[in-house]
């Protein structure tokens, strides 16, 4: 399958080039030039010969621009045929669970969202967000980056790299109880503890083992410090984390919630508030983003650790305490000893939307927590927000943490690594490769 990088153009000329012209759908009959005097038809196509007004700033050129608007080739999509003809058959689907959140007509099959019924916006459902929810809250519509920032810091960006912040440190915490069962400086730990005991949070939505396989992860809602623990640690699948947003809306008066997740699925939180929590000013959402180069088919990986990574030691894919990612490699702890990989070597498994990713450090959440720039045992702590500087100013003077040195120069290293991968992956695309 043919990647595509993270949708950005939804208007203008530039949409009809992407939907119409190289899918060769035009057919040269000149209306898009009629329409519009910065378009010209050359050798029977249409060509953009000035600046599109939409990206001037332009308010009003129809609803996704004349040009589009007028075109006989192009047939508006909404709801979740524009989801799975825009999103899931273009491999850019991160399995997050957004779009089933607050749909009933969608459902996960196999990590995929798949239509049960027939979409609401094909029965004429007078609303449904502008395009349908589904598609409205997908994580791989990215708005423009500083409209982005502009909306959820203030600010944009001054590192091209990192994103938006206003501080970075090194931190673990300070309760031997939460080191005991956590990755690295059990940071986030510490945090979602924190913000229960002092009611900054209601509820919280992690990521944890199933009952029956405690690697194949399902998302969560904690309301109380002592269930922190069962979702310590780090689960390196795919998991639809906003599957537990859309329980806790929908089925809870819980108001104050904070959310954990991968930089993807921090972006469709951003979408659905935005989107379908623009008018619940009630509705208090922190979101603390973990940092991510990949993520991996779960039948893919536990398949690669049974038969491959663990052949030949007389341990199964049960027997794995713990999985970890460290200095390039993968780890898997059993009772018998630590069994590692190159990263590399799991290529194969990565989930075709992680390829086109260009977000490492969870760019857009409040808070960001790493491995990347510490020292073993210890997390690096991006604070990017105002909420998220007065949550862990909190923490800080409660003493539930200790702070440290950060190599940021090893964060902004990775952070560019991906960035370079994701535009690989597009120009490989757009080559036809």
């Amino acid at each position: 399958m043919k990647l595509k990088p993270i949708l950005k153009a939804e208007n203008g000329f530039e949409f009809l080039q992407s939907e119409i012209v190289e899918k060769n759908l035009c057919d040269g009959c000149g209306i898009c030039a009629e329409v519009c005097e910065r378009i010209k038809i050359v050798e029977g196509l249409p060509e953009l010969v000035e600046p599109c007004l939409l990206y001037l700033g332009a308010s009003e050129c129809g609803k996704r621009g004349l040009c589009v608007d007028n075109c006989p080739q192009w047939e508006e999509r909404r709801g979740f045929e524009l989801l799975k003809a825009k999103i899931i058959d273009e491999g850019l689907c991160t399995g997050c669970g957004a779009c089933a959140a607050f749909c009933e007509r969608i459902e996960l099959v196999d990590g995929v969202p798949t239509s049960v019924k027939d979409c609401i916006m094909k029965l004429d459902a007078i609303q449904c967000g502008e395009y349908g929810l589904c598609y409205d809250h997908c994580s791989a519509r990215l708005p423009p980056i500083a409209e982005l920032e502009t909306r959820i810091f203030g600010s944009v960006r001054e590192d091209e790299l990192l994103g938006v912040y206003r501080r970075i440190f090194s931190a673990r915490s300070t309760d031997p109880e939460i080191l005991k069962h956590s990755q690295d400086g059990g940071i986030v730990s510490s945090i979602l503890s924190y913000g229960l005991e002092n009611e900054i949070f209601e509820g919280v939505i992690v990521t944890r083992g199933t009952a029956g396989d405690r690697w194949k992860p399902e998302p969560v809602v904690v309301v109380t410090p002592e269930e922190i623990a069962s979702a310590a640690g780090t689960i390196y699948s795919v998991s639809p984390s906003i599957m537990g947003l859309g329980e806790v809306i929908k089925t809870t008066e819980l108001k104050k919630i904070a959310v954990v997740g991968t930089p993807c699925q921090i972006k469709a939180t951003r979408n659905i508030q935005e989107h379908l929590f623009r008018k619940a000013e009630d509705i208090d959402i922190t979101t603390i983003g973990v940092f991510c180069m990949e993520n991996f088919e779960y039948s893919c990986l536990t398949n690669f650790i049974e038969n491959e990574l663990l052949a030949g030691s007389g341990q199964k894919f049960k027997d794995v305490t713990k999985t970890d990612i460290t200095r390039g490699r993968f780890h898997a702890y059993t009772e018998k000893g630590d069994f590692d990989v190159d990263i590399k070597d799991l290529d194969k498994c990565i989930k075709s939307s992680c390829r086109v990713c260009t977000d490492f450090a969870s760019e857009f959440a409040d808070l960001s927590v790493g491995s990347v720039g510490s020292p073993d045992g210890w997390s690096t702590v991006v604070i990017r927000s105002e909420k998220g500087e007065q949550v862990m100013n909190g923490i800080i003077e409660a003493g539930k943490i200790e702070e440290g040195d950060v190599k940021i120069d090893m964060v902004k290293k990775i952070a560019k690594m991906k960035k370079e991968h994701a535009a690989k992956a597009a120009e490989a695309n757009e080559g036809g490769e």
